[in-house]
């Protein structure tokens, strides 16, 4: 259960950088958010994130695109019901395909409450760890490497990766100590 947790929010936060690193002003607008709350703290903490509605945004926006899981377990049916046109007889196993249903709009509603059921503290680990990345760290793609490290297609697996490792330079951020 460790390891699963762990592989997911590697993979999240890999999906989640490519797509900043794709989008600057969303970087830049991210880091903003975080910096300007954390502005005279040395760490981010749990707190500070009920603060954060925008890194929140740019997190389930991330998973939407690139839910690390794409295929969540299969549940049995508890009773006869109708999904859309199709009869679910009681004991029928159903896989649900999160990937399919985050990138059609007609079923979001229903990706959003099983978001809300699924995971508020493992969201809160992804949301920590970004946020504390995005306060100690600017990130760059290395000159000449914009279109491989960029580039968007899937390895599948039980974990969608990236099908291409992404090579960022992290540059520190350096804070004077009278701000603190």
């Amino acid at each position: 259960m460790f390891g699963t947790r762990t592989d997911t929010t590697s993979t999240a936060l890999k999906w989640t950088f490519t797509e900043r690193l794709r989008h600057p002003k969303t970087m830049k607008k991210l880091q903003n958010e975080v910096r300007q709350i954390a502005k005279n703290k040395l760490e981010i903490t749990e707190d500070d994130l009920e603060k954060m509605p925008y890194l929140k945004v740019v997190i389930k926006e991330s998973l939407r695109l690139h839910p690390p899981l794409p295929l969540l377990l299969t549940r049995k049916a508890m009773k006869d019901t109708k999904v859309l046109v199709y009869d679910i007889g009681v004991g029928t196993r159903v896989i649900i395909n999160a990937w399919g249903i985050s990138r059609d709009p007609m079923f979001w509603k229903i990706l959003k409450i099983l978001t809300q059921k699924v995971g508020e503290a493992a969201m809160a680990v992804d949301e920590l760890a970004l946020a504390k990345l995005m306060f100690h760290y600017n990130f760059a793609v290395p000159i000449g490497a914009m279109k491989k490290e960029l580039d968007m297609s899937e390895h599948p697996g039980t974990t969608v990766y990236k099908r291409l490792p992404l090579l960022v330079i992290a540059t520190t951020i350096h804070y004077s100590l009278s701000s603190f």
